[in-house]
């Protein structure tokens, strides 16, 4: 999950008035910082104690162990979370929690039926591709990548959904950085190969694994092969 909802109305909720009260903002600040760690690192509303200990929170919030076992047992008794899952399954579990689901993850679950834990999966993935493609491109002498936008972002999530891409794109960014075409080094052409070019279709990444951009012995011979008129000699 990206991120949940935070109601308005939640200063007033019965069930956090009646923590407020015993606790003070302590366990209010504690709850939404369970909710948090639920949303991170937790699977379908739950998150097990051996991820997430008292120990650990205590670590987190410099709340006294005693006074987080006591702010727990608490939310139990008013049924923020389940009490039978905590004591015999030693397993954080917010039954309502789907209530706080955002938006994106929400339309995840209902258009395509995957668990928050496949859709995490998959996040985890598309990151380490593009941390991936980043350090590949930038270690060549082709133009910088800067920061991966939103509409990077979007191109890119289209392409590792092609398995033959996922398993060529290193190899392709190699070619790309070996082509004299595709770095602008070929007289009359001063266009250079993009992130943005190498990741807009499923086309462009093939042609240059084909080697439609290798270098030529015959550098007229590319020239003509994309209509740029013959070298002044």
């Amino acid at each position: 999950m990206r991120w949940f909802k935070h109601s308005t109305n939640s200063f007033d909720d019965i069930k956090l008035k009646k923590l407020r009260r015993k606790f003070g903002f302590l366990a209010y600040g504690l709850w939404f910082y369970l909710l948090e760690t639920v949303a991170k690192d937790g699977k379908d509303c739950c998150l097990p104690l051996d991820k997430l200990s008292p120990e650990d929170m205590s670590k987190d919030t410099e709340i006294e162990v005693e006074k987080i076992k006591e702010m727990i047992l608490e939310m139990c008794n008013v049924t923020l979370i389940n009490k039978e899952r905590y004591i015999k399954d030693k397993v954080i579990f917010v039954p309502q929690f789907v209530g706080y689901y955002d938006d994106y993850s929400n339309r995840v679950r209902r258009e395509f039926g995957e668990s928050s834990e496949k859709v995490a999966k998959n996040r985890e993935e598309e990151n380490r591709i593009e941390k991936n493609i980043v350090d590949i491109w930038n270690a060549t002498s082709l133009p910088k990548i800067f920061t991966f936008s939103q509409e990077r972002k979007r191109h890119l999530k289209e392409r590792i959904k092609n398995k033959h891409f996922v398993e060529n794109y290193a190899a392709t960014i190699k070619k790309i950085a070996e082509s004299d075409f595709c770095n602008g080094k070929v007289n009359g052409k001063e266009w250079k190969a993009t992130v943005d070019w190498f990741i807009a279709n499923d086309n462009n990444y093939v042609k240059v694994l084909e080697g439609k951009y290798d270098n030529r012995a015959d550098p007229e011979a590319l020239r003509k092969q994309f209509g740029l008129k013959p070298e002044n000699k």
